[in-house]
């Protein structure tokens, strides 16, 4: 009995070894497949990334190869935003307006806002002249070349004239 004693043993021993290296065989061949596994979903978005830069430039080099055609709308975009910095081409679009729509202008100081993403100038303008002339004169701002919107307006109509107050905001640079 002894004889088989030992002999049993050893192979227990060979039979733990060998499950514990086809364990550990096991947890390599898994840690191996989940690296793969990694480095395929990186290699996938690389190549989504890859994709989508291509398609940006095509679209540049599209854009580019039309920039002629569009600069003119560019440039016409550019000018329907008052400069903050200095806003004399948009004062004296107003005081042509005013000028030309036979009433009087007076205009507040002007503070820069932001409303959201867009910045904007803010000001106040007090109109004084005849009713027919105020609404000339809303009618070419309206249709004028600036971003404009009106925040508050107040009218008085006296047996003269009408006097009028605009709070508005000119998107700007």
């Amino acid at each position: 009995m002894e004889n088989k004693n030992p002999k049993i043993k050893a192979r227990i021993i060979w039979i733990s070894l060998f499950v514990c290296f086809f364990v550990l065989l096991l947890s390599a061949d898994c840690f191996l497949f989940f690296k793969i596994q990694e480095g395929s979903r990186k290699i996938l978005t690389s190549k989504g990334d890859i994709k989508t830069a291509n398609l940006q430039t095509k679209e540049v080099q599209k854009f580019m190869s039309k920039y002629s055609e569009y600069k003119p709308n560019l440039e016409r975009i550019d000018k329907m935003f008052a400069d903050p910095q200095n806003p004399l081409d948009f004062i004296e679009f107003l005081e042509s307006t005013a000028f030309s729509s036979n009433i009087e202008l007076s205009i507040s100081p002007m503070t820069s806002v932001k409303d959201g993403q867009s910045k904007a100038i803010s000001l106040s303008l007090t109109l004084s002249g005849d009713f027919s002339g105020t609404l000339a004169f809303l009618e070419r701002l309206e249709r004028g070349p600036y971003l404009i919107s009106v925040k508050n307006m107040e009218a008085e109509n006296t047996e003269k004239s009408a006097k009028t107050t605009l709070s508005i905001n000119v998107l700007s640079r």
